[in-house]
């Protein structure tokens, strides 16, 4: 959505020291944090399903993914969750999204975390950080075969 200045209005979330952009036409909503449903023997970084206005959302604990271990004492405040029905995922967050109107692409960052690596479309500098625009699908579809490990 273009805000008064003409520029398209982006957000991002701030997960696991990582600034995440959410894709341009991608729907997002974010939600407080639910009980979930967790799957025994699933990994870590998979924290369960959620319902939500009657559907399942599988939700994902990016600090996990992308650390390795859970360090969160404090269970996450919110879910960002993506895309329609039935393509909705969840991504477990303690920030508000911030909502991005001056940025810049720019170069990807020679430091991108390995579970990322191959996922981000693209990066964009916007209030002095720099933020990556993370293909959710392929890297989701992508941790699939984990499942049946």
């Amino acid at each position: 959505m273009p805000n008064d200045t003409g520029a398209q209005v982006r957000h991002g979330v701030l997960v696991a020291g990582v600034r995440l952009l959410v894709p341009v036409g991608t729907r997002s909503e974010l939600v407080p944090m639910a009980s979930g449903c967790r799957i025994p023997g699933s990994p870590d970084w998979f924290s369960g399903f959620i319902n939500h206005r009657g559907d399942v959302i599988p939700v994902f604990n990016m600090g996990v993914l992308l650390n390795g271990k859970n360090a969160d004492l404090v269970p996450p405040k919110w879910v960002l969750l993506l895309d329609s029905t039935p393509d909705t995922v969840g991504i477990m967050t303690d920030d508000y999204p911030a909502s991005l109107t001056d940025y810049q692409p720019c170069d990807l960052p020679t430091d991108i975390a390995s579970a990322l690596e191959g996922f981000v479309n693209q990066a964009y500098l916007a209030n002095d950080h720099v933020w990556l625009e993370l293909d959710h699908k392929a890297l989701f579809t992508s941790l699939i075969p984990q499942f049946n490990a």
